[in-house]
């Protein structure tokens, strides 16, 4: 953890002990694995957490990182579990305006390496799977459930309300997509940005979907994760957000 990402973590740090030690047991907790990076609303702390491999610090990061473009946003995360189960497992990594609503029979899992950009939306209320390697583009809404029923005129039948969601592993969901109750996505696959998702994806890996409601639009396609480009956002958001606090403490000193 680089200087700038410890600072803020100590930051935040009576509130993330609350929830490590809400939430684990002690032996995992002492370890601080989950970690807060900017303001977390913690609206319902009911349900349960659980981790999977081995348990060290900073496994999970909420808040704090994210695009240049969010990097002045004012929305804190908020965390909502209404007595459902989330599973963690590493280099998890939230960014600000993260919103994680856990219904009561929920369990929403995130497997190793995954990334939820700024303002992305998940609501689980039956069973949302993001698998390894995936990146959640900013804005983006994921809703395993209408929160609703319809009922069907000539028959009376009513709809279901929830489906689980399982997003296949090294996936991208580009920015402001909605992913609906139901989806499944093969492994190796890209949503175009604006997409509407909402059933299982008969399609190959490494496959390009997009469109109202997505379609198989390309194939042989995949996100290069190993690009220096992120690290080069990552770091100059670090600088410019240490730079502005800097100047922030300076206004403020030739005030007093």
């Amino acid at each position: 953890m680089n200087k700038y990402l410890l600072f803020k973590a100590l930051c935040h740090l009576p509130k993330a002990i609350y929830f490590n030690f809400h939430y684990l047991p002690f032996h995992q907790a002492i370890k601080m694995p989950i970690l807060f990076l900017s303001k977390v609303k913690l609206a319902h702390t009911q349900g349960t957490v659980q981790l999977f491999g081995r348990v060290r610090p900073g496994m999970v990061f909420i808040g704090g990182n994210g695009n240049v473009l969010y990097q002045q946003a004012t929305n804190c995360c908020v965390w909502a579990n209404y007595g459902g189960k989330c599973i963690f497992g590493s280099k998890i990594s939230f960014c600000d305006g993260v919103a994680l609503e856990i219904g009561q029979h929920g369990t929403l899992t995130f497997n190793d390496n995954i990334y939820l950009g700024p303002m992305v939306r998940v609501a689980c209320y039956d069973s949302v799977i993001i698998g390894a390697n995936s990146r959640i583009a900013w804005e983006s809404i994921i809703l395993d459930t209408d929160f609703h029923s319809t009922i069907d005129k000539a028959t009376g039948e009513h709809s279901a309300i929830t489906k689980p969601i399982v997003i296949g592993k090294n996936n991208w969901i580009g920015i402001r997509c909605l992913v609906m109750k139901g989806t499944q996505t093969p492994d190796f696959c890209i949503a175009s940005a604006y997409s509407l998702l909402n059933k299982k994806y008969d399609v190959p890996n490494y496959s390009l979907i997009g469109g109202i409601p997505a379609k198989f639009l390309k194939e042989g396609l995949y996100r290069d994760l190993h690009s220096h480009v992120n690290d080069i956002q990552q770091e100059h958001y670090a600088k410019s957000i240490h730079s502005s606090e800097k100047k922030s403490k300076i206004v403020k000193r030739s005030l007093l």
